[in-house]
């Protein structure tokens, strides 16, 4: 049994190497992973934002699920970049001991590979707390933080509430309800130590009926996005929240009573909205094999090459990463992806860079059957590839189904790709790089209308 273990931690010590050294240009040797037996981790789960705010003195465990649950060693090794700022335990458990920020990484105990960043920031007591009144109606709900005002402006806002009339408003998680027309005071305490509180009124209108909601049709979602549906209400002020909403598959995507979507798998569905009277409106929506929308936490998804030795956070919705000293290049790996030329064959990257005219991308993947490589050197993509954005910020992109170095995926539809790595660095000094955004398009004009609509924003 003993020479069974040892035996299994060589094959993943190789199975590692191999996978964070092979890796130097668009035409390197590539080798799968075929060791019968040996399952590693992809991702891991976990309940707290990328970006996490806690305060001084305190204890939170971060709960986490592994995927796939049939690893060969599930135990994670969890590690904080400042221990002057907190500890964490193997079993999740942040300590947090000073004021400061830090990068908390997340990784299989076996393995390299960070599988999730935590960005830690530990702050002090806030200084004052400030809560406006609110006004909703019937039936809908509210976000209490869109009302409140702490000094500084990154405390810790997490609050105990005390609610004078509980028949008017309900209160969970810091989401109110209105529960009847009425109205009810409301009081917030800190829970950062400073013991400050804050009160305001909350008044609860008779709920507006939906006479009629209007969809908009041909709605497509990537793969595990989540994202509100897109459609208009009349009267305006009418509460959907108070109407059946329903999706003919929730295997495929589930909708709530807000109209907010989370896509499972492929396929489409039809949501239907009703109220005691019968069906309201309609509309089929698709998770689209093909589709990446791969922005703000979603980015998360890329993991930084082992070898780069650089770091990457989420910050403002986008991908900062910094390179490791003495180094000027970082890859990201996206891992499991599905790309289906006949239907989204524009792949676009938004990138930014102080030294944007010295940097450069490859795009490198490989199809998981057969073991067939794609890709191109950003050198020989056309200068029409490129959208200057501004003097750092430009967006580069590729139609896979003309470009060459994709012939492999022409003649195909829906594609697992085994391997989807963008090599990322610089000719010149710099010090890392900027992703906005990585998406799939029907068109190159679906692009353009896209960035369009982007810089109205």
């Amino acid at each position: 049994m003993i020479y069974k273990i040892y035996a299994l931690y060589i094959k993943l010590f190789c199975l590692l190497f191999l996978s964070g050294h092979l890796f130097i240009s668009c035409n390197d040797i590539y080798s799968e992973d075929k060791m019968e037996g040996v399952i590693l981790m992809s991702d891991v789960k976990v309940d707290v934002e990328p970006d996490l705010t806690l305060p001084v003195g305190i204890e939170r465990k971060v709960n986490y699920e592994i995927v796939p649950d049939n690893v060969t060693d599930p135990e994670l090794r969890w590690e904080v970049a400042d221990i002057n700022v907190a500890e964490i335990l193997q079993d999740g458990v942040i300590t947090t001991k000073n004021i400061g920020k830090t990068l908390i990484n997340i990784s299989q105990n076996v393995a390299f590979n960070v599988l999730r960043s935590i960005n830690l920031n530990v702050v002090g007591p806030a200084e004052s707390i400030t809560l406006n009144n609110m006004e909703f109606y019937e039936g809908a709900s509210i976000d209490i933080l869109d009302y409140v005002t702490v000094v500084p402006s990154d405390s810790y806002k997490v609050f105990d509430y005390e609610i004078s009339d509980e028949t008017v408003i309900s209160c969970n998680n810091g989401i109110l309800t209105g529960l009847k027309a009425g109205t009810s005071d409301i009081m917030i305490k800190a829970k950062d130590g400073s013991g400050l509180e804050a009160r305001a009124n909350v008044k609860v209108l008779e709920s507006v009926p939906v006479e009629q909601i209007f969809f908009h049709e041909g709605q497509e979602f990537a793969l595990n996005e989540k994202a509100k549906l897109k459609f208009s209400v009349y009267p305006e002020n009418g509460v959907i929240e108070v109407l059946n909403w329903e999706s003919s598959d929730d295997e495929i995507l589930t909708v709530t009573n807000k109209g907010f979507i989370e896509a499972k798998n492929f396929g489409t569905v039809t949501i239907t909205v009703s109220n005691n009277n019968g069906i309201i409106a309609k509309v089929n929506a698709t998770v689209a094999p093909g589709k990446i929308n791969d922005y703000g936490e979603y980015l998360n998804v890329y993991k930084l090459k082992m070898d780069g030795g650089g770091v990457g956070v989420i910050e403002s919705n986008k991908l900062v990463v910094t390179y490791a000293e003495g180094k000027k290049r970082q890859d990201l790996q996206r891992g499991t992806t599905y790309i289906d030329v006949s239907n989204y064959p524009i792949l676009a990257i938004k990138r930014e860079s102080d030294n944007i005219a010295k940097m450069w991308t490859n795009l490198d993947f490989r199809i998981k059957q057969g073991n067939v490589w794609c890709g191109v050197n950003e050198e020989d993509l056309k200068v029409s590839n490129k959208i200057d954005i501004n003097n750092n910020t430009n967006v580069l992109w590729v139609d896979m189904s003309s470009q060459s170095g994709f012939e492999a995926l022409k003649s195909k539809e829906m594609t697992e790709m085994s391997q989807f790595n963008f090599k990322i660095g610089h000719n010149d000094t710099a010090t890392g790089y900027t992703i906005h955004w990585v998406k799939t398009f029907k068109s190159i004009d679906e692009l353009k209308s896209f960035l369009e609509k982007e810089d109205i924003k």
